[in-house]
């Protein structure tokens, strides 16, 4: 319902109000030009994201569960305790995309697999070909061993 909510236009333009954008300190990228590049431009979104959403939903679903605050405490560090490892991989991902992104290893990739074409296809197609024979082998195995239907 919150999710609803927060994409009706009219308050999601109220929301945006919330947004701060600043200069990443310590960042002084330049494009091959020697413009600065609009990447190191934080956008910190404080209302509109989905986690703040989330956040919102679970003190509405507390309040509509009469649960204590401290019980709704101790289930909102649960589930980050359990969700440690994803939300740290989450977090590597984008640091690592951000970072190919801004010193060209991105487009240097695209480029070598664009190029590399007919090979990086033969490579994908022989690793799914070799899964069916193994799979087929498999099936064959089972349907002899199996007792007949009388």
């Amino acid at each position: 319902m919150v999710f609803v909510i927060c994409q009706i236009t009219a308050v999601k333009n109220l929301l945006d109000k919330a947004t701060v954008k600043f200069q990443w300190p310590g960042l002084h990228v330049v494009s091959p030009k020697g413009k600065p590049v609009s990447l190191t431009e934080f956008t910190l979104n404080l209302l509109t994201t989905p986690g703040t959403q989330m956040l919102v939903a679970g003190v509405l679903t507390m309040i509509v569960l009469k649960l204590s605050v401290p019980r709704a405490l101790k289930a909102y560090g649960a589930t980050l305790v359990q969700l440690r490892f994803a939300i740290v991989t989450v977090m590597v991902v984008l640091a690592l995309a951000f970072v190919m992104n801004l010193s060209g290893q991105t487009i240097t990739l695209g480029t070598w697999m664009a190029g590399a074409g007919g090979r990086v296809r033969v490579a994908v197609a022989g690793a799914r070909l070799a899964r069916r024979r193994r799979h087929r082998v498999r099936t064959r195995r089972r349907t002899r061993c199996s007792a007949p239907f009388r």
